[in-house]
C-alpha cells in the first residue's frame, strides 16, 4: 500500500506539506503526532518508530518536530 504525502490544494501552489496538528488538552506531543498521523494519512504508527528531533518556540506556541524511522 503507498500513501500520497499531504498535498496542498491548486490554490495555495499544490506543493506538498508535513503532517501536523494540535496537540489536545492533556494529550502528549507523541500520542498527538500519531494521532495526526491516523487522521491525515490513515496510517497506524508505532510510537518507537517516532523519533523526537526538537521543538521550536515562535511567539508563544511550541511546535515540537518529529520524524518517522521506517524499520
Amino acid at each position: 500500500m503507498t500513501k500520497e504525502i499531504k498535498k496542498i490544494s491548486e490554490q495555495k501552489g499544490s506543493l506538498y506539506s508535513s503532517t501536523g496538528g494540535h496537540i489536545l488538552h492533556g494529550e502528549e506531543p507523541i500520542d498527538a503526532i500519531k494521532r495526526e498521523t491516523k487522521e491525515e494519512l490513515e496510517i497506524d504508527i508505532l510510537i518507537e518508530n517516532i523519533v523526537s528531533i526538537g521543538n521550536i518556540i515562535v511567539d508563544f506556541p511550541v511546535r515540537f518536530i518529529f520524524f518517522l524511522r521506517k524499520i
